[in-house]
């Protein structure tokens, strides 16, 4: 490829550039950290050289990229970015929703607690089922709020939990619901205890159940726990509508949701943060109009 073609190249692609062994733009002299002045555009040319590619992010005043460089050939490197301005400022635009609602509902609900536990111990009330009803939901409300917290802000606090309590604390909630409709709620759960997030684990188990008692009109949904070497695979199997073939590969974006759902669209989203925030892997299985599986392969180490 002719250095003139790849002039032509970089005048067309837009942020799209070639650069030689020494950093330097083709067809310019300039290198390429003098129009990006970024210690981690030397530091990525660095380990390009090196290791024959790398990835690092960067930010141009109120924008964001993603840069991507690579080596092409001999004392050739291809230098892409990608503006990732909006995910950016979204992923900000969450963090800051997540600290206000911790820093505005904790502390009202500490005090909402405190005054359910003086109740519950020291007045003599007709409705005591229903003040310690409210009071386990307190209760959850923070942890989830929590647990929100560690998602968000990549802080992670493991420790052993017994995955058959949680599982079968979430299936008892759904019951009343499958009943309703008609369908078999079963379970087969074997003993397994791992270190993980039990908020967010729990809301795992919560979203994946729900989705498929939600979208189960008759048949059953079935939701195992099984040891295999050193994993643990968490299964919910339901025989529901399915999903489409063209819509399989936005299962797991934020917002997307089918045509006749009346949801927000972000449970399964949820799964799949709480999924990488403890470096598990989840997948699945669908045929339309038969039924889908959703998996999550848990590390026992």
């Amino acid at each position: 490829m002719s250095e003139e073609l790849l002039r032509e190249i970089q005048k067309i692609a837009k942020n799209v550039f070639f650069l030689n062994e020494r950093g330097e733009i083709i067809g310019s002299n300039k290198k390429v950290w003098d129009l990006f002045p970024h210690v981690e555009v030397i530091e990525g040319f660095r380990q390009a050289r090196e290791f024959g590619s790398s990835v690092f992010q960067i930010e141009e005043g109120k924008e964001s990229f993603l840069v991507e460089l690579s080596r092409v050939r001999e004392n050739l490197f291809l230098m892409k970015l990608t503006d990732i301005t909006q995910k950016v400022n979204l992923s900000r635009v969450k963090r800051d929703l997540i600290a206000v609602l911790s820093h505005e509902l904790k502390t009202p609900l500490t005090t909402v607690r405190g005054n359910l536990e003086y109740l519950i111990s020291y007045s003599d009330c007709n409705e005591r089922e229903v003040l310690e009803e409210t009071y386990k939901k307190i209760l959850e409300l923070v942890e989830i709020i929590s647990g929100l917290n560690r998602l968000v802000f990549g802080k992670r606090e493991f420790e052993e939990c017994n995955l058959k309590s949680v599982v079968s604390k979430v299936l008892k909630t759904f019951r009343p619901m499958a009943e309703r409709k008609g369908i078999e709620l079963k379970e087969r759960l074997e003993e397994a205890c791992v270190p993980c997030e039990k908020t967010l684990f729990e809301q795992l188990v919560r979203n994946l159940v729900d989705n498929a008692v939600k979208f189960t009109d008759r048949g059953k949904v079935e939701v195992s726990l099984e040891k295999r070497g050193d994993f643990v695979l968490l299964s919910v199997k339901d025989t529901g509508r399915g999903i489409a073939e063209d819509m399989k590969k936005w299962v797991f974006q934020k917002y997307f949701k089918s045509p006749d759902s009346s949801g927000s669209g972000i449970g399964l989203s949820v799964v799949r943060e709480i999924v990488e925030h403890h470096g598990w892997e989840v997948d699945f299985e669908s045929r339309e109009g038969e039924g889908t599986v959703f998996i999550v392969r848990i590390s026992l180490l």
